[in-house]
């Protein structure tokens, strides 16, 4: 998955961040800026063949610089989704991961 997203800041500001994956917890993503570690943001994103942007209230985790080629990837929880985001990672998660 690589899908671009943005960070929405307090301030309304809209970063770009690059989005490397998703489930129903959380997401790991891209970005140029360093974010602290329990950092409260929203994300907004889209998933792979649909149109539809959907913004979530995520907590910073973690984040390195291993895995992208510039800038740091972070990992983060969701804290606050709605029911049809859930309905679409559900979706998206259960068609891009194979059944054993």
């Amino acid at each position: 998955m690589h899908e671009h997203a943005f960070l929405i800041g307090d301030d309304g500001q809209r970063a770009p961040v690059i989005m490397l994956d998703i489930s129903l917890r959380g997401a790991s993503f891209a970005t140029a800026e360093v974010l602290a570690s329990g950092a409260l943001r929203q994300l907004e994103f889209g998933l792979p063949g649909s149109p539809t942007r959907h913004t979530v209230l995520m907590k910073v985790v973690n984040q390195s610089t291993s895995g992208v080629p510039s800038g740091f990837r972070v990992g983060a929880m969701f804290i606050d989704v709605d029911p049809k985001t859930t309905e679409e990672i559900t979706d998206f998660v259960s068609k891009a991961v194979p059944a054993p």
